[in-house]
């Protein structure tokens, strides 16, 4: 059985993680009667509660670094993380459940020091090794969560010491002076499960639509895809821009420009003329509409050129997945509405 930590300040008790909880000595008028009277409420069965602990769900983490709060933020919105979040509770649940039942609980009429004892007691002819095993599990088990108290704001309010997490804290209840009971730790995990359950459903609702790189314009993804799935996103781009201004050069029948020149010579707002065919937005060419997008596709195409295929083209460096398929998007887009303009040429 775990002791107070003796070469410790009095002031300190070990919770069996890495965490300290700081626990004030009592009046030096008091007595180990009142003591415990005016803090605990003994109770005789799992299901007890403490009297003067509370649970307690606060708006939002209490997270003083802001970029743990962005963290949280991030987490909060990710479903499938709260729901391994939740399975990772269920497992230290179990966990204590069996370690609590190599124990017999330290409450009722025959209780041993009530308050001042451990809540629980090891049973006799438990083996050492298999104890040692269970606390082990369960050690392992709260480490695992201990994003969870923060992430849900699933503490426990113990009057004269404040909140408590009672995933940290589960090893006092077997230590002098206990800070929580069995009964405590057991409901908060159920009601950290509901909250992350209902979390990532709240989540999974609020999540965006996902469009995969593979529903991209044909031409930019199937330039792009082999270098895609190794990893290759620089290679891709540069592959996936050769493609799309290789696909303009042979539908205007263009090789005697410099690819940059040639974006900027097909979009032209001059009169096709012979050897110089122009791509135009359909439609009656003094609409509006029409031509806002002329005028757009001849700053659009040329920029995407310069920085998109020319510094994945000519770059060293790598790029990552999310940058990489930002910049398929643009392609894919500009894929599209080359698709859609008319060919002019006299």
């Amino acid at each position: 059985m775990t002791a107070v930590d003796r070469g410790r300040s009095p002031e300190l008790r070990d919770l069996g993680t890495t965490a300290a909880v700081a626990v004030p000595s009592p009046p030096p008028d008091a007595s180990p009667a009142s003591d415990t009277s005016a803090r605990w409420q003994v109770s005789s069965s799992w299901s007890a509660r403490r009297a003067n602990t509370s649970l307690t769900t606060p708006d939002c983490p209490q997270l003083s670094d802001p970029h743990e709060t962005l963290r949280a933020m991030d987490a909060e919105r990710n479903p499938d993380y709260l729901r391994q979040l939740a399975d990772a509770v269920r497992a230290f649940k179990v966990a204590l459940e069996e370690f609590l039942a190599l124990h017999v609980e330290n409450t009722g009429p025959m209780a041993m020091a009530g308050g001042l004892a451990p809540a629980i007691m090891q049973k006799d002819g438990v083996d050492a090794g298999e104890l040692e095993r269970l606390r082990s599990e369960v050690a392992l088990a709260s480490g695992r969560i201990a994003s969870v108290a923060p992430l849900v704001g699933m503490y426990i309010q113990v009057q004269g010491l404040g909140r408590i997490d009672p995933f940290a804290a589960w090893l006092s209840i077997t230590q002098p002076k206990p800070l929580l009971e069995p009964a405590n730790i057991l409901d908060a995990c159920d009601q950290a499960i509901g909250r992350l359950e209902g979390m990532a459903e709240k989540a999974q609702a609020e999540l965006p639509p996902t469009i995969g790189v593979t529903s991209m314009h044909p031409l930019i993804w199937g330039a792009a895809g082999p270098l895609w799935r190794d990893g290759h996103y620089r290679e891709a781009v540069a592959a996936a821009a050769e493609a799309l201004v290789s696909q303009v050069k042979v539908r205007t029948r263009r090789n005697d420009v410099a690819e940059t020149a040639l974006w900027q010579e097909v979009f032209s707002n001059r009169e096709p003329s012979p050897g110089k065919p122009r791509l135009r937005w359909p439609g009656v060419q003094t609409d509006r509409t029409v031509t806002s997008m002329n005028d757009g596709l001849r700053q659009f195409a040329p920029g995407s050129q310069l920085t998109i295929r020319n510094t994945a083209a000519h770059g060293t460096g790598s790029i990552s997945e999310q940058d990489g398929l930002e910049r398929l998007a643009v392609l894919s887009l500009l894929a599209r509405w080359v698709a859609e303009c008319e060919l002019h040429e006299v």
